[in-house]
């Protein structure tokens, strides 16, 4: 992997295994217009880059911000916590009577994650505390909000469980389920090409979720559409004590938005999310647009991403490297180079290769149009150099 081109560790919703990790915060910076889309990246990431950082109103930090304080201090007693010191955050300190803190596990943008002992349960939990200075902020507040709603209704065995959330203006989290494990990046070596019998596991499960997510329905009956937006391998969990090919749990919907729900919660007016080397050609030219607006992202968007983590699991290496500007523009203008020419060790079928070359359509209506469809389709392809090839189960 060239240099440049290197991930950074800034997280994710799952917690560490022995030592901590970072939590991701990808939130919007810039809006991008296709090709000055890239123009934007160069002003507004740094050079390894690959995730981008919130850029919310700016009276989150100038002096619209202490007013803020100044109104909120105003109103003690009327919120659940009395004063700012509640939001001090430290090993043994009980928050809210029922949480005890018992370390820090992740820091990310917008705030930092807890393992904590929820104290009437007798068992452990993850906790996310948004940062007091986005709490302060309507709009961050709203992000928050959502992300816990998202992730609550999202219930699937490859998914995060939310049992909690509180966001005001005082202090905001998210309590939920302890996840142990180590995420995909973590045991990834570089260059070394997966087996395909593993990839096959691991593809299963998250094509599960994602058709979960894409197409479920609210209590109501209504469908509802829930886009990851952030795939990658760090937001991928093996977890411990559980067997291969039923042990992933997907992390970090913290970027995700409800598709019906966009114009009225104001999702439209983000710009970019996600991580430049795993995001969509949409993704990346995607700017404020007109929620009815068809180009406006999908579940085919995290098709894409899926393909760039099967391409690397495959080859060993991501279909583009280079600064994250260079890596942009491929992945709206240039088509993924054939695997053998990324890596000549790894020996990739063909009929796989086809998969994961149509997962990687610049136009989403050339790529698969459903996870599920898309999992049937690498089975097929790879069933005849897999051992033991994974079978469709009833979650489908």
């Amino acid at each position: 992997m060239h240099p440049s081109d290197k991930e950074p560790d800034d997280g994710t919703w799952g917690l560490p295994h022995e030592s901590p990790t970072t939590p991701e915060e990808i939130a919007p910076r810039p809006t991008y217009p296709t090709d000055s889309a890239i123009t934007l990246l160069r002003d507004g990431s740094s050079s390894d880059g690959s995730s981008v950082e919130a850029e919310l109103d700016s009276e989150a930090s100038r002096g619209s911000s202490a007013e803020s304080v100044s109104s909120s201090a105003s109103k003690t007693g009327s919120n659940e916590f009395d004063t700012f010191e509640e939001l001090i955050l430290d090993p043994g300190r009980i928050i809210r009577g029922k949480y005890k803190l018992i370390q820090q596990i992740g820091q990310g943008a917008m705030g930092v994650v807890w393992l904590v002992m929820h104290i009437d349960l007798d068992e452990y939990r993850a906790m996310k505390v948004i940062s007091p200075q986005y709490a302060l902020n309507s709009k961050a507040r709203h992000r928050f909000r959502r992300e816990a709603r998202l992730m609550a209704k999202l219930r699937h065995p490859n998914a995060v469980i939310v049992h909690d959330h509180v966001c005001n203006e005082r202090v905001a989290y998210i309590e939920m389920e302890y996840v142990r494990g180590k995420t995909i990046k973590d045991i990834f070596k570089s260059g070394t090409p997966m087996p395909l019998e593993w990839v096959s596991q691991v593809l299963e499960q998250l094509c599960s979720v994602l058709q979960e997510a894409h197409h479920f329905q609210d209590e109501q009956g209504k469908s509802q559409t829930i886009i990851h937006r952030d795939l990658k391998p760090s937001n991928l969990m093996l977890v411990d004590g559980r067997p291969q090919g039923k042990n992933l749990k997907v992390l970090d919907f913290g970027i995700a938005r409800l598709k019906e729900h966009d114009h009225q919660e104001g999702g439209t007016t983000e710009g970019f999310l996600g991580t430049v080397p795993y995001s969509s050609p949409e993704q990346i030219s995607t700017s404020k647009r007109d929620p009815n607006d068809p180009t406006v992202l999908d579940g085919r968007s995290d098709l894409y991403s899926v393909g760039v983590i099967l391409y690397e699991f495959l080859t060993g290496v991501r279909p583009f490297e280079g600064n994250m500007i260079d890596v942009a523009w491929h992945h709206v203008h240039a088509a993924p180079p054939p695997m053998s020419k990324r890596n000549p060790k790894a020996n990739v079928p063909r009929a796989v290769e086809a998969v994961v070359q149509k997962c990687l359509a610049k136009k989403p209506d050339d790529r698969y149009q459903t996870a599920h469809e898309l999992f049937e389709a690498f089975q097929k392809a790879a069933r005849t150099e897999v051992r033991q090839p994974v079978q469709p189960t009833s979650r489908w």
